[in-house]
């Protein structure tokens, strides 16, 4: 799982940073999830399939909405062999949660930078900006790869 884990986390500081998923860390991924997966006496293959389901009902509407990438559905994918089903969709919400206050945050931060340098106040604003891939901004997209990451994290610190 320490793997795994990892993996995600490299996932996540690129997924943050340029919005994208790499196909080759996914791989890697996929590889340690099965290998996790196999030797894991509880795992069977009702639960495998139902992660599998799980992960594309949680994405494949973004996807088709817009709000998250192939990458991220990928990545569902990916990481659905790695726990039990209470456990992925814990770990989807409780990171979903806080990219998204973050990305809240972040987008406060800088709204109110922009009114006190005397600068004019973006136009935009959370409510009106899609979060796609491919946006007008460079910063656009949900970075699901982080917040699986930090779902992760916050599973096994909880």
């Amino acid at each position: 799982m320490l793997g795994a884990t990892l993996v995600l986390w490299i996932i996540a500081v690129i997924d943050w940073q340029q919005r994208r998923i790499p196909n080759q860390l996914v791989l890697v991924l996929i590889c340690t999830a099965a290998l996790s997966a196999f030797n894991n006496p509880n795992t069977d293959a009702t639960t495998l399939l139902l992660n599998l389901l799980i992960g594309l009902a949680l994405t494949l509407p973004g996807y088709l909405r817009g709000l998250v990438g192939a990458g991220d559905v990928k990545l569902m994918v990916a990481v659905s062999p790695l726990w039990n089903s209470m456990e992925l969709l814990i770990v989807f919400a409780s990171g979903v949660a806080t990219v998204l206050i973050a990305l809240t945050v972040q987008t406060r931060l800088t709204n109110t930078l922009h009114a006190g340098s005397g600068g004019e106040v973006p136009r935009e604003s959370p409510s009106n900006t899609p979060l796609y891939h491919g946006g007008p901004r460079a910063d656009s997209g949900l970075p699901l790869g982080t917040a699986i990451a930090i779902g992760c994290t916050l599973l096994y610190m909880f």
